[in-house]
């Protein structure tokens, strides 16, 4: 098993990608935490382990780990760009809801477990050898 700070868990993110998180024609009823992090100091290793632990805590959950670096293409992002620190955003149905400056892990997990939608994400069950087909 690879060690887990080399284990992804979030997606890198761009600015069509965006659109699925923020605004009118955003992914509905999905928590998405969104790192921002500065193009100098790409995204935190800092914290994958918490968010490894919370991805599989809440598995088949509606929630998306992201990652998007600042850019002046997306002013909500702008502001980030020369930041020191990574922040993570919280969106749901295109509102941001919060944000957290920095790890803190204990905070993160805490928006998390406030924002997150209720319910399960619906998978199809089919497997394979469950054909009621008789021959």
């Amino acid at each position: 098993m690879p060690p887990v700070d080399k284990v992804s868990i979030a997606s890198l993110i761009d600015v069509e990608g965006w659109k699925n998180v923020c605004g009118e024609v955003a992914e509905k009823d999905f928590l998405f935490v969104v790192e921002v992090f500065s193009k100098w100091c790409g995204p935190s290793e800092a914290i994958i382990t918490t968010l490894k632990r919370i991805s599989m805590d809440l598995t088949n959950r509606k929630i998306k780990f992201v990652q998007i670096e600042a850019t002046s293409e997306i002013p909500d992002l702008a502001k980030f760009e020369k930041a020191s620190r990574p922040c993570f955003l919280f969106y749901k149905n295109g509102e941001h809801l919060d944000i957290v400056e920095g790890i803190n892990a204990p905070l993160i997990e805490k928006f998390v477990n406030d924002f997150i939608p209720e319910g399960v994400i619906e998978t199809d069950d089919v497997g394979e050898g469950d054909d009621d087909d008789d021959d």
